[in-house]
């Protein structure tokens, strides 16, 4: 688990998100203090539209933004 300060965090965000994309989790600090995580999305297959081609019925749905979290919820049961 990486610690990177705010500001390092702010001018090396690509680098620290594909970090991310591989599974690290990253502690972003302010002044030393740890104040925030950032690890990666679990279950992100059915977050960004892996059952698109089951659900053609559903109306409305934007398939390439995230799921809300009451959405997700209910389909993960």
């Amino acid at each position: 688990m990486e610690t990177v300060n705010i500001a390092d965090a702010a001018r090396n965000l690509s680098k620290i998100v594909a970090s991310v994309e591989s599974g690290e989790t990253v502690v972003l600090a302010r002044r030393g203090k740890p104040v925030a995580t950032i690890e990666p999305i679990k279950n992100s297959k059915i977050r960004y539209g892996l059952l698109e081609g089951q659900l053609d019925g559903l109306k409305g749905v934007d398939w390439h933004e995230p799921m809300s979290e009451d959405d997700l919820a209910l389909w993960e049961g």
